[in-house]
């Protein structure tokens, strides 16, 4: 592992705990969303562009298959949890999805999984894309 992919990976780790603890309330209960929480999951979701965007910069290959693998699992995760009871999933749901819980201020609590279904598709496809361009170069 090169300490470029470490720092991410530590980053990564605290940027999931540091927005599923702000979103984990409303996530769990049926608290009203406020603003802070919708702006929580943007910085989320505005982190793992950047992780992407700053991976194709540096040609950080082992950094675009981690969030190619992140976000197979990601969209694996979701997609089960639209299709299924998500009881089955519950310690995945746990701990990966109370980041998205502040889109419930604009999207209906049901269709979040199914947003993320798309997020996850869409963020895999763009760091696929690249780590295949950088294979190539």
């Amino acid at each position: 592992m090169n300490d470029n992919f470490k720092v991410t990976l530590m980053f990564t780790v605290i940027c999931m705990i540091i927005t599923g603890a702000v979103n984990f309330n409303v996530f769990l209960t049926s608290e009203p969303v406020e603003l802070y929480n919708f702006y929580t999951t943007l910085i989320y979701i505005v982190y793992w562009l950047a992780v992407i965007g700053i991976s194709v910069l540096f040609k950080e290959q082992s950094i675009l298959n981690f969030t190619n693998k992140f976000w197979i699992f990601m969209f694996i995760i979701s997609l089960l949890s639209a299709i299924y009871k998500p009881t089955i999933l519950l310690p995945f749901i746990i701990a990966f999805f109370p980041q998205f819980a502040g889109l419930t201020l604009y999207i209906y609590t049901n269709d979040v999984f199914m947003f993320t279904t798309l997020l996850s598709a869409f963020l895999c496809a763009i760091s696929w894309y690249f780590n295949m361009r950088l294979k190539n170069l």
